[in-house]
Parts: structure tokens; sequence; C-alpha cells
């Protein structure tokens, strides 16, 4: 007779040292894990329990790198996702490949990566201009936002029902300067029945630099429902493919503290009553599924590079 084991992490059965075969990540400009009481305590959202507080691991993660205390959120983004403390706007820090590209080459994954709200200087567009750049080789790349048009970009309409090529750019024509007719949960779904990826195994990488927007304008209840689809989106994930080979992964970048009033009248009016400051020197990381463990602590932004490849020598993804 054998016997079994079963662990937990974070009081949910848990397989440690799982390789994982689909990664997403989603990236949030100025998300801080206090802004959940936007979606716990606030009647703007219907969401009764938001999926933050689902994940199995969290950490705090320094943003400083090598030049700035501070740095701006996509330099935060690109050093989380290739573990370099250089990115100094430009190509600085652009040497070294994401860990999607690594994903890409080494054991065949395919990789989309969205971007919603970010500027010409924020955009992993951007990287093209940068000599041997390795940032969007072989990846599917959906703009949503107001982003110069690129030579070879394509519109892409979520409602439509053609396949999707497993690489390329294209453009949602749901969006605009203001904001975008459909949801990222509506996007992700659409992505699920059209992209045509090979062999189960994919990244997905969601950047959203509107929320930061939406929080330096104060205007607090847009920002919330920006929480909400995010929130939404990764509980529709987590029911389709479950939490076993999946990886998720939610971090902040450059985070911005919300000072939410203690009691009493200004609750009926918080979206006015809630006041932003300067960004934080820690942003906050969620993870759950294969790997959660390896994100556990307080660390560098460049150390969750790391902390994705992290793993016993029998199980590494190479």
């Amino acid at each position: 007779m054998g016997c079994s084991q079963v662990h937990y992490l974070g009081m949910k059965k848990h397989d440690f040292s799982k390789t994982p075969r689909r990664i997403f990540f989603f990236q949030i400009a100025g998300f801080d894990s206090s802004h959940i009481g936007l979606l716990k305590f606030a009647n703007w959202e219907s969401v009764p329990s938001p999926e933050f507080e689902n994940f199995q691991c969290t950490a705090q993660v320094w943003n400083h790198n090598l030049f700035h205390i501070r740095p701006e959120a996509y330099e935060v983004f690109n050093a989380q996702s290739n573990g370099s403390l250089g990115h100094e706007g430009g190509c600085k820090g652009l040497e070294s490949p994401p860990f999607w590209d690594y994903l890409n080459s080494k054991v065949k994954f395919s990789t989309v990566i969205i971007e919603q709200g970010a500027s010409d200087s924020e955009s992993l567009l951007r990287t093209r201009d940068c000599k041997d750049s390795n940032w969007l080789r072989n990846t599917l790349y959906i703009s949503r936002g107001n982003q110069s048009k690129v030579k070879g970009m394509k519109d892409f309409f979520i409602t439509h029902k053609s396949r999707i090529n497993d690489t390329g750019i294209l453009q949602d024509t749901s969006c605009n300067a203001t904001g975008c007719f459909h949801s990222i949960e509506k996007l992700t779904m659409a992505l699920k029945s059209r992209w045509e990826h090979s062999n189960g195994k994919f990244s997905y990488i969601f950047r959203n630099y509107s929320y930061a927007q939406f929080l330096k304008k104060s205007d607090i209840k847009a920002a919330a429902k920006v929480l909400a689809e995010i929130s939404q989106t990764i509980t529709y994930l987590k029911r389709e493919y479950g939490s076993s080979d999946t990886l998720f992964l939610v971090s902040g970048a450059k985070s911005v503290h919300l000072d939410f009033p203690y009691q009493g009248k200004s609750w009926k009016n918080l979206a006015k009553s809630i006041s932003s400051s300067k960004s934080n020197f820690l942003s906050p990381l969620f993870a759950s599924g294969a790997r959660a463990e390896n994100f556990c602590g307080i660390y560098n932004s460049n150390k969750i590079f790391t902390r994705i490849f992290w793993g016993k020598k029998e199980k590494k993804f190479f």
C-alpha cells in the first residue's frame, strides 16, 4: 500500500514545483493592495468577492532600479519581465529578452501581449526600434488605446468569428482615447476561441496603464471599473483553465496610495472622499497556481523573472 500527502499553500490544495503550461500575467500601473477596497466596500461594481482575495501567495516588490527610486511604471514592468534593473527609457535595459521569448524559443510557447492605455513611450511597440530586440519576436500583440498606428498593424474586431494568426500586430477597434467599448474579459473570451496557438502552452501578458491615468485624474469610479473587469477576467480564466498547471500573476508598478475615509457621510460620496498621493516604494504581487510558492516575500521587481523559471532540476522548463 502506498501513501500520498496533500500539500497546501494559503490553506488551498497545491502541487509544489509544478511546471506551468500557461502563464497569465496582469501588470497594472498604479495598483496597490489597498485598492481592493474599491471593490469590497463601494457599491459601484457588483463584485461580491474580488478575485484578488483568492490568490495563494502575495508579495511586496521594490520598484527601484539602478537609476531611479521611483521609476516609470513601464520600466518596472520591463524589469519584472526580463530581470534587468538597467531600464531608463529608450533602449536601456532591453538588451536581455523577456521571459516569454525564452519560453517561445525553448519550449514552443505562444505569446499574446495586450496593452491598454499605453502611450507611445510606454508601449512595447517602441522596442522594435531597438537593435536586436526580441521583445515582440513571434508574439501576437494587441493595442487597446490611442497609440500611433505602426507599419503592419491591422484592425481587430472582437465580434468577428475569423481565426487569428499566432503572431502579428493588431489594434482593437472597440477602443479609442477615452476607453474601450468591450471589456478585457470579452477580449479574452474572443482570443480563447479564435487565437491559433499550437500545443496549449502559452503566455498571456496584459499591461494596463489606463488605471493609473484614472487615479491621476481622481476618477475613482472609472478606476474601480477597470479593477472589476480584471478581477472578473481572472475569475473566468481560473474557471476555464484551472490552476494545477497554470500560473496566475498580478503585479502593480508605481503604486499610488489611496487615502480612504474613516467612516460616516464621506462613504456616501466615496469617489470625492478618496485622495491619492505620490507613488510608493513597494508594489504588490499576487500569485496563484503552478509555482505560486516561488513568489511569496519581499524582493526586487527584477526577481519576478527569476522566480518564473526557478524550480527543481527535473521540473524546469528547459
